[in-house]
């Protein structure tokens, strides 16, 4: 009777495609609360998705442990910590330069994870931590060409406070200078920052050609409504994800460097499975789901991979095919997505040539 009752499990289990596999635990750390849960619930969104495509032949079980840390960098810390200690994760997802910087010291004594970051601009450390998203590079080249075409030749920088924001201020301090663009200020606010009319008033008389935003919610939003209540027109420059959540009536016809969309038949999919359609950063953690699922299913089935097979795996795959297209490997230890332009109309970005950014957009 016992081996009976073993016996249909395991037929449960094989149409589930879970029996006799290996379990590779994922910790993913995102923000599921507070101002920027709308994004941590796309995140989530898209790693689901990626997981619901896998079919029973796959050679691993894939488990997704989600952690919340509602974008408060403490939280960021003791999900790590709970991952790596209690849940004894085989790798663990980070988002952005703050999830790196907070993660990677608590596992830089722990050569048994892997760890990957959804769209941080800084190249990964080690054997062991990869990056999968847009590059810093990427922003940079699109960023200039477009100042460039439009005769921007002065600019005022406004960003949040955290690691990944502080790496593109530095870039653009180097970058801009080199082609002829003076950076004539550059901000770092906290995400608390309610009041800046201070600033913006400053910003006008400093009458920049423009000026570049690399704001959270809901801080870009007040500093967009403050500039309007205030009279103050100077074009405003998008080059992060917050300003989707922003009103739609303070964005229209500005424009956006960002990275490329989903193609049609992934943003069809992502519709059918939730019922709506996808916001950033669904398809970048679906991407980085899909790099390591596809560099696990190139490993042998019949033994659970090390960490060292995982991130040789990871380098030697090359290249894969995410919600964006392929994705290709840049050394040391990043897969690229193309960065584009976008002019938002109605509320929503639309990818744009940058011919049509200068022409139309302003």
């Amino acid at each position: 009777m016992r081996k009976t009752i073993i016996t249909l499990l395991c037929a449960l289990a094989l149409s589930w495609g879970l029996c006799g596999k290996e379990t590779i635990k994922i910790g993913v750390v995102l923000p599921l609360s507070g101002n920027m849960s709308q994004a941590g619930e796309m995140g989530q969104m898209g790693a689901l998705m990626r997981l619901k495509e896998l079919t029973a032949d796959s050679h691993f079980h894939y488990q997704l442990i989600f952690e919340d840390d509602g974008f408060v960098y403490s939280r960021t810390a003791m999900a790590v910590k709970k991952l790596r200690d209690f849940d004894h994760a085989d790798v663990i997802v980070t988002m952005w330069g703050y999830g790196s910087e907070i993660a990677l010291p608590y596992l830089a004594n722990n050569p048994q994870i892997l760890h990957l970051n959804v769209d941080r601009w800084s190249d990964g450390r080690g054997n062991n931590d990869f990056v999968c998203g847009a590059s810093l590079d990427g922003y940079i080249y699109k960023l200039v060409a477009l100042l460039k075409t439009r005769h921007y030749r002065r600019v005022v920088f406004i960003g949040t406070a955290e690691q990944g924001t502080e790496f593109y201020r530095k870039k653009i301090l180097t970058e801009l200078p080199k082609n002829g663009i003076h950076v004539m200020d550059t901000t770092m606010l906290s995400t608390e920052a309610m009041d800046l009319r201070t600033w913006i008033l400053k910003t006008k008389e400093e009458n920049p050609d423009v000026v570049l935003e690399c704001l959270q919610m809901p801080t870009v939003q007040i500093l967009l409504k403050q500039m309007r209540d205030l009279g103050v027109t100077i074009p405003v420059g998008h080059t992060t994800q917050g300003v989707f959540e922003v009103e739609p009536s303070l964005l229209e016809n500005s424009w956006h460097v960002y990275p490329g969309m989903p193609t049609k038949t992934w943003q069809k999919k992502f519709q059918a499975v939730y019922g709506k359609g996808y916001i950033y950063p669904s398809a970048q953690y679906y991407n980085t789901i899909s790099l390591l699922v596809n560099a696990c299913e190139r490993l042998d089935k019949t033994h659970k991979p090390t960490t060292a097979q995982l991130a040789k795996s990871v380098r030697e795959m090359e290249s894969f095919e995410g919600a964006m297209g392929t994705m290709r490997f840049s050394a040391p230890n990043h897969y690229e997505a193309p960065v584009s332009y976008y002019i938002f109309h109605n509320g929503k970005p639309v990818e744009a040539t940058l011919e049509e950014v200068v022409k139309t957009a302003k």
